[in-house]
């Protein structure tokens, strides 16, 4: 019903009717002037004019009327169409927007994903590299510590009581027995130091070669830097299972003379030492027979102390648990 309404009343007929009201305008004319009865006369005749007037008034002017009326409902309609269209634009302009939004939310969440792939692949390179690390200094590490067991080995062989290290101990003992008698802690500690010195020259080759690979294999933990303080206490222990107790009195008397050097920062900051009891040292046996054993222990610690002072100087790594 609408539609054919908006047919009907469309520009066509406005136009139509526009042409019919000319074409009635024109008769009128042409009637007013033809076939009225006009009478020429220098005055115009009003009432014939008004006459006129009225009938175009009436009927021309009752057609262009509804022209008129009829061009406004084409224009309303037009206007009607275009808000129709501007309104469908703006939804399809707004349904396009929600789409980019989504499509945003959507690359936000593959951002998201790429960034947490590419952080755990970043970390797996993170750890394969430090396990790479790792590998390569333990290939170092494993291969020095058979350098340094090798030259032990050499050691006890080549001694007649197949280990070195209580002979070399036993020699200090004997070239040292009578001079400790009736002497403070601290002299029976100068004596032995002085004795070991002696013996030393006497087995530099030997010894000297063997200290240098201990104190080359402390260096290759602690001057790691893909390992943490842990890390490098747990490979300072493997050495530390490695020595025995002869080997480490006698590790002892070298670490407390002149030829420690820097070996007994490293000998202290992974506690190599650790194991050995102040009660085993040789000279203790003369100092026990005027103190008690838990006085020679504190005595020996404080040796130690006074010599180096390296248990408050060196930094803190992590505690030394069994």
């Amino acid at each position: 019903m609408a539609n054919r309404f908006d047919k009907i009343f469309s520009e066509k007929l406005s136009a139509v009717i526009a042409i019919t009201s000319l074409i009635c305008l024109l008769v009128s004319i042409y009637i007013f002037i033809i076939h009225g009865s006009w009478q020429f006369s220098p005055i115009l005749d009003e009432a014939k004019v008004a006459q006129f007037g009225d009938f175009v008034g009436g009927v021309v002017g009752t057609l262009l009327a509804f022209v008129a009326a009829i061009l406004y409902y084409v224009a309303l309609k037009e206007q009607r169409k275009d808000i129709a269209i501007n309104q469908k634009s703006m939804n399809l302009q707004n349904e396009a927007l929600a789409k980019q939004i989504e499509e945003f939310e959507k690359q936000k969440e593959e951002l998201a994903l790429t960034r947490i792939v590419y952080e755990q692949q970043c970390k797996t390179m993170k750890e394969q590299e430090h396990t790479m690390k790792i590998q390569q200094f333990e290939s170092s590490f494993y291969s020095f510590l058979n350098v340094y067991i090798a030259i032990k080995n050499e050691l006890n062989t080549n001694d007649e009581e197949k280990d070195f290290f209580k002979t070399i101990f036993f020699k200090l003992c004997e070239s040292i027995d009578i001079e400790l008698i009736d002497k403070s802690p601290l002299n029976c500690h100068k004596i032995v130091e002085k004795k070991y010195i002696d013996l030393f020259l006497h087995n530099k080759g030997r010894l000297s070669h063997y200290f240098k690979t201990i104190y080359r294999l402390l260096k290759i933990i602690d001057s790691s830097l893909c390992l943490n303080n842990k890390e490098k206490m747990f490979y300072a222990k493997i050495i530390r299972s490695q020595l025995t107790d002869y080997e480490l009195l006698i590790m002892y008397y070298n670490y407390h003379s002149a030829y420690a050097n820097k070996s007994t920062i490293l000998i202290y900051r992974y506690n190599i030492l650790k194991h050995i009891h102040p009660l085993s040292y040789y000279e203790s046996k003369f100092v026990c027979h005027e103190f008690s054993d838990i006085l020679v222990i504190h005595l020996y610690e404080d040796i130690k102390l006074e010599k180096y002072e390296i248990h408050l100087t060196l930094p803190t790594f992590v505690s030394d648990k069994k």
